[in-house]
């Protein structure tokens, strides 16, 4: 009799590093085909089968796990089995999978996420200019059929399996590699909207997207856990609306409804909360949307940098080579600024000004005179824009950013830098390659 459920897994709760473990799977049936996947979260993969698999007893099946087959830190185990012996003539319906966890400890060195003291640090004012900024890769793909959400061909099956890595493991990656190179305070925020994740769960369930993405959020769920050295989140799941709405299209109780919407499923998927700092679909954003954004939690919003510039009185218009049309003279409330750059060795049509390259304070006032305010973080336009094509050698980090630096020179204020975000696409080509998150992150 062919098995149809997987019965019992016997387990070790805890695995010393360098030694051989068993798991023992028991299942209602004979098992044509059993093997089990383990992963870690830095995209590390080792699949136990063939001689490794013992059926000792009736429908008890013993796996001999290999000390080369793991590493220390948290273990995600896919233990699975097949009810066609000739698995390349199985389809996914033929597979029964069960998932565990389990911690490898290695007596010599500290488990991977482990707490970090607060440092001894003497905080003081310094006139040293500085640069801060911060990386966000943005994840998305729509349900390319709405009226059928179940809709699926070759074509999806494609951009889906192309993508494994951007929606598994490289994330994870990045940011372990952040932690090896012992830099206490380095992580980057994301965003995941909500179609994206529901469909991942339904290529879990079936296969689909190449078979890449069983339990595809465990090193995500994981690394979601990680701290830096003053406790914040080294990945930072950024408020989104659920279906990538374009928000100052829809009415604020959709706005509001798409935030709550997808901030439950950030809490299902990764085990965490969804940020209060929001990265708006597109970066598409207009202070009217400030009351609604602030009902539904979120007090911080990244935003396209140049609608800032040109928001100031005698804000520098570079004609049609902008791509946009000439600035609104009724938006140009803000003070005129005497520090605008053209920058070079990058695509940047229109001059910058790096004094507004940080945080401030967004005010949208209603016909009735209420005002609402919120945080706008600019997501630089041209710096963002180069690191898209694939990271360091792509944008030329110490020259542009460089003369960003020279320009502060004589105008710092140590207690307001600038902190800008270099935003992109994570799963698309350049931004989305596994060069950047490896290389980009490397020591």
């Amino acid at each position: 009799m062919i098995f149809t459920n997987i019965k019992t897994i016997e387990i070790p709760d805890k695995i010393k590093l360098g030694t051989d473990f068993t798991v023992i799977m028991t299942a209602d049936g004979e098992v044509p085909f059993a093997q089990i996947i383990i992963r870690h979260s830095d995209g590390w993969e080792w699949i136990v089968k063939d001689q490794l698999v013992e059926c000792k007893d009736k429908y008890c099946y013993h796996f001999k796990i290999p000390a080369d087959a793991y590493h220390s830190g948290m273990a995600n185990l896919q233990i699975e089995g097949c009810r066609v012996a000739d698995i390349s003539n199985a389809n996914p319906e033929d597979w029964v999978t069960e998932f565990r966890d389990v911690q490898i400890v290695d007596s010599k060195s500290q488990p991977v996420y482990k707490p970090i003291p607060k440092p001894n640090v003497t905080l003081g004012d310094s006139d040293q200019p500085v640069i801060y900024f911060g990386i966000h890769k943005h994840m998305h793909q729509p349900y390319y059929n709405a009226t059928d959400t179940d809709y699926w061909d070759g074509e999806k099956d494609d951009i889906f399996g192309q993508r494994g890595g951007p929606y598994t493991h490289l994330i994870p990656a990045a940011v372990q590699q952040y932690i090896d190179g012992g830099l206490s305070h380095a992580g980057l925020s994301t965003s995941w909207s909500g179609s994206l994740i529901e469909q991942l769960n339904r290529c879990a369930e079936t296969g689909r997207g190449h078979g890449a993405f069983s339990n595809w959020n465990q090193g995500l769920r994981n690394m979601a856990q990680a701290k830096t050295a003053f406790g914040n989140p080294r990945v930072d799941f950024s408020a989104f609306g659920f279906c990538h709405p374009l928000m100052p299209l829809i009415p604020n109780r959709d706005i509001i409804g798409q935030v709550k919407w997808h901030q439950q499923i950030i809490r299902e998927t990764f085990g965490t909360e969804a940020s209060d700092v929001m990265f708006p679909p597109e970066t598409a954003f207009q202070p009217h949307m400030i009351p609604a954004l602030k009902q539904a939690g979120v007090n911080a919003i990244m935003y396209d940098s140049i609608h800032h510039f040109r928001a100031c009185k005698d804000y520098p218009y570079a004609g049609s080579g902008e791509g946009m049309l000439p600035p609104n003279q009724a938006d140009q409330e803000n003070s005129a600024v005497n520090d605008w750059l053209a920058l070079n060795n990058i695509w940047a049509p229109s001059k910058i000004s790096p004094n507004l390259l940080k945080p401030c304070m967004l005010r949208y006032t209603d016909h009735t005179g209420n005002s609402s305010e919120i945080i706008g973080i600019p997501a630089e336009r041209y710096l963002g824009n180069e690191d898209a094509r694939g990271g360091y050698g792509a944008l030329q980090y110490e020259g542009v950013m460089g003369q960003i630096y020279n320009q502060i020179q004589n105008s710092f204020d140590p207690k307001h830098p600038p902190f800008f975000i270099l935003h992109s696409d994570g799963d698309n080509y350049g931004g989305g390659a596994d060069s950047y998150y490896t290389c980009n992150t490397g020591g």
